[in-house]
């Protein structure tokens, strides 16, 4: 089986179309879902879209599918240790003298 690169492109153009125009609901949601993220991570909002071909020989068949999605991130930033930088054991006690913390009621 040949590939009919003129006709994937075109078929594919207009494909692209059709699913965006059916999608378009469903993206816009995602949309507004990137825009609440992006205000919670402080960030430009992003939306990512995809599309795709995948053609199958053995069937003779050529699939075209639209992907979109929102990426939601939380994270906490914490400094690690430097390994070459041990920390020192200093205390406010006298070096041997270990005093009884008053406990915070």
């Amino acid at each position: 089986m040949t590939i009919d690169h003129d006709r994937l492109t075109k078929d594919g153009a207009a494909n692209f179309a059709i699913l965006m125009h059916e999608s378009r609901e469903k993206i816009e949601e995602a949309w507004a879902g990137a825009l609440a993220e992006a205000q919670l991570q402080e960030t430009s909002p992003k939306l990512k879209v995809g599309f795709g071909i995948v053609i199958d020989t053995e069937e003779h068949k050529v699939e075209y599918f639209l992907t979109f999605a929102v990426r939601h991130k939380r994270s906490i930033e914490a400094e690690l240790p430097n390994p070459a930088q041990p920390e020192l054991p200093i205390t406010d006690d006298p070096p041997g003298i270990k005093r009884k913390r008053a406990s915070a009621k």
